[in-house]
This record gives structure tokens, C-alpha cells and sequence, in this order.
């Protein structure tokens, strides 16, 4: 057993172990980020505020048999800045002495498990953050994510259960989105998975055709594939779910990810000979909604 600390060296060594590990196991788990892009540059450890915008649309446009002439009301849209603090995800874990010395001393592997599952509790927290917000008294949103800071919903009862009615809810999420100004080339449906299952064996009693090829094609505008797709998490309560736009120029969404998941690693200094590793994974993370007439929640499927 090493007589002192190890070095920031060997520290180092084995948190880049850690978080190949770490973004090899999480990245499928990562739901948020396949709907909402990432802002590019927001970018930099020391970022921990930033500005964010919300977007007020114009009003209705006039018929008159007039040009419109010097001096008359102009409209325009209004883009409301403010500043915010980037809530901060971590989870901290241990490693035992003997592992980090097998891993150091003798080539072994690295037990990752803890750090792994530290890892996906970061990953849930990240989908929970992007999809429904953090509310740190458990009630009150502080920072609202896609489904909270939606701006439009349909309430009509429209079962999954039923063949047809998830299409009919889909495109009467797509007509308010689009009444609303929201135009994009598709649209995610995101779901529970009690919706989700419902939806796979949805068939049309007569041709036994599938409704999820039906779905896929409204979210794709009228294709029979593209970028729209149907995720599920149960994130979201039974019978409720949303449509958004499919959204990589963040028109409508970002997500600001400053300081992305990582791995950090240190040691007791009181107790050199003996102490363990002690791990921690953490992010900066802010889902800034830009136009919340973009997102169109479901509450009666």
C-alpha cells in the first residue's frame, strides 16, 4: 500500500479512465440532448451565469388598399434578456484504496461502478433538468425545462390506447405549433412509456396497418422518415406527453452546458496511508427556452 498520496499525476491517469468510461455508458441515456441542441459557445469551467433570451412575436399584419406610410405604429419583435445562474449537477462517490492501487500498481481495470452509477444518477438529474426543470423545494419551479415552460397544450382526451389517436393528438399539437408561428422541417413526440407501449401495438382493426409509421410520418411533415422521432421517458407523467420542434439551429431552445460531465478526483490528506478515493461527477447545466409557443404539452392521452 503506498505510503503517501498519490500524485495529481496518477489522479489524472485515472480520471481520464473514469470519464472514457463514464461518456461511453452514458451517452445513449442522454435523452435531453437528442431533443434540445447544445450552444456551442457556451463554453468555459468558470461559467456559472449567463444571459438568456425569451422572444415576444409581433401582432397580426394589416389589409388596407394603402402602402403603409412614414410615420405610422411599426411593430416588432421583442427579445426580453435577463441574467440566470447555471444550476450545477453532482454526484459524489468513493473509491476503495486497494482498487486505485490495483489500477495504478498492477494494470487492472479500474472498478467503475461507482463512478458509473454516480454517472447515470448526473444523467437522470441532466433528462430530468431538460424535460421538466428543478424545483429545489420540491414544488416551486426555479428553472422550468421543456415541459413546464410549455406555452401551448391540447386537453383533449385523446387515449393512446385507441388506434388513431395518438396521430390526431400529434397533429393537433403541430396545428397549434404552427398557428403559434413555429415552423420546423419535423417534430419529436416525447411520451411515457405507458403511451409508448400503447402506441407499438396500436393497429387498425380492418387493414391491420400500424399507427407508429402514421405518427412518424405527420412528425416528419408528410415523409415517411426523417429527423422527427417518438421518444419516451418516464419523466413524464402517465397520460401526458409533448410535441416540439426538431430544433438544431436553437431557434426555439438551447442548452447551455458550460462545464460538461466530469470526472474529479482526490484524496483525504489526514489520512494518506488509508484514505480512499473520493469521487465526484459533475456539470453545469440551463435549458433556456427562447419561445415557449414552441412547445405544446398533451394532457389527456
Amino acid at each position: 500500500m503506498a505510503d503517501s498520496q498519490y500524485t495529481q499525476a496518477e489522479l489524472d491517469r485515472a480520471m481520464e479512465y473514469l470519464d472514457a468510461k463514464l461518456h461511453e455508458t452514458l451517452a445513449p441515456k442522454m435523452l435531453g440532448r437528442q431533443i434540445v441542441a447544445q450552444d456551442p459557445d457556451c463554453v468555459g469551467d468558470g461559467i456559472f451565469r449567463a444571459r438568456v433570451q425569451k422572444l415576444i412575436e409581433m401582432g397580426d399584419a394589416i389589409v388596407s388598399y394603402n402602402f403603409p406610410r412614414e410615420g405610422e405604429a411599426r411593430d416588432r419583435v421583442e427579445v426580453r434578456s435577463r441574467e440566470v445562474d447555471l444550476p450545477v449537477l453532482s454526484k459524489p462517490y468513493i473509491i476503495e484504496k486497494q482498487e486505485m492501487e490495483a489500477f495504478l500498481r498492477q494494470g487492472t481495470n479500474l472498478e467503475a461502478a461507482s463512478a458509473r452509477s454516480a454517472g447515470k444518477a448526473i444523467t437522470r438529474l441532466e433528462n430530468q433538468m431538460i424535460l421538466q426543470g428543478w424545483k429545489p423545494d420540491g414544488t416551486n419551479y426555479e428553472a422550468k425545462g421543456l415541459y413546464q415552460a410549455a406555452g401551448q397544450s391540447v386537453t383533449d382526451s385523446l387515449d393512446f390506447g385507441t388506434y388513431g389517436n395518438a396521430d390526431k393528438a400529434v397533429n393537433a399539437a403541430i396545428a397549434k405549433l404552427e398557428t403559434n408561428s413555429v415552423e420546423s422541417s419535423a417534430y419529436h413526440l416525447i411520451c411515457n412509456p405507458t403511451q409508448m407501449a400503447e402506441l407499438r401495438i396500436s393497429r387498425n382493426s380492418t387493414s391491420g396497418n400500424k399507427e407508429i409509421p402514421e405518427v412518424i410520418e405527420s412528425l416528419n411533415n408528410g415523409k415517411e422518415s426523417g429527423p422527427g422521432s417518438i421518444f419516451k421517458t418516464d419523466l413524464l407523467t402517465a397520460g401526458t406527453a409533448m410535441v416540439v420542434p426538431y430544433d438544431p439551429t436553437m431557434e426555439y431552445f438551447r442548452l447551455l452546458n458550460p462545464l460538461e460531465l466530469t470526472t474529479e478526483l482526490g484524496q483525504d490528506s489526514k489520512a494518506p496511508k488509508s484514505s480512499p478515493v473520493y469521487g465526484n461527477v459533475y456539470e453545469v447545466l440551463y435549458v433556456d427556452v427562447i419561445d415557449e409557443n414552441a412547445i405544446c404539452k398533451l394532457t389527456g392521452v
